[in-house]
């Protein structure tokens, strides 16, 4: 018969507490997390996606060099914004041609946003640079009629029923009825002068 006293393995009942106590800490804190996620992140996510601008606004917090989001970012606050932000527009067109003065579409979007904004000059200067460059580019025709819609606003209508009457050649969807509007305004005898006085103001409120 053997002297040795048989070990008891079993663990003891407090540390077995203490055991079930931990685990069921831990399950807590996982679903603390989970509920953390779901109830507030979530929302938070769902909502940037629901959201083009905060959505291309967050994009561009992790990436400001991107073009792509530089140039959705500028159209949506020229043409989707209520009321439009030609500021940031401008802003985020200037960056897109910054990130790629090469494409011709970014200047575009440039010369476009300066049109909207009145800023004339830069407008005209920057569309006739495109014609020169690339006059076969898919863009160019619109370019003529763009440049044409700037040249009428500085009271230039000589010049701007000139470039109409080219992209009506050019087969412009818009030059046609931009043209023959023209040609009506251009009957009235005193309808360009107060086109010229209104430019002339707008210079004056941008060099003021």
């Amino acid at each position: 018969e053997s002297d040795v006293v048989p070990s008891d393995n079993r663990v003891p009942l407090n540390t077995r507490r203490f055991g079930t106590v931990c685990l069921l800490g831990v399950s807590l804190c996982t679903l603390c997390v989970i509920a953390f996620f779901v109830l507030y992140l979530t929302p938070v996510y769902v909502n940037y996606w629901r959201n083009t601008q905060l959505l291309w606004e967050r994009n561009l917090q992790f990436n400001p060099d991107s073009i792509s989001t530089h140039v959705q970012l500028c159209t949506f606050y020229s043409t989707t914004a209520s009321p439009p932000d030609l500021d940031k527009a401008l802003f985020h067109a200037k960056s897109a041609v910054a990130l790629t003065p090469d494409v011709y579409e970014n200047r575009f979007n440039l010369a476009a946003i300066y049109l909207q904004r009145n800023d004339l000059v830069e407008s005209e200067a920057l569309f006739r640079s495109l014609l020169k460059e690339n006059p076969r580019h898919p863009l160019a025709r619109r370019a003529v009629v763009e440049l044409a819609i700037g040249q009428h606003k500085m009271g230039d209508w000589d010049t701007a029923q000139s470039n109409l009457e080219q992209a009506v050649k050019l087969r412009e969807p818009r030059a046609k009825a931009a043209l023959e509007a023209l040609v009506k305004l251009k009957a009235d005898p005193n309808a360009q002068a107060r086109q010229r006085e209104w430019w002339r103001k707008e210079k004056n409120k941008g060099n003021a």
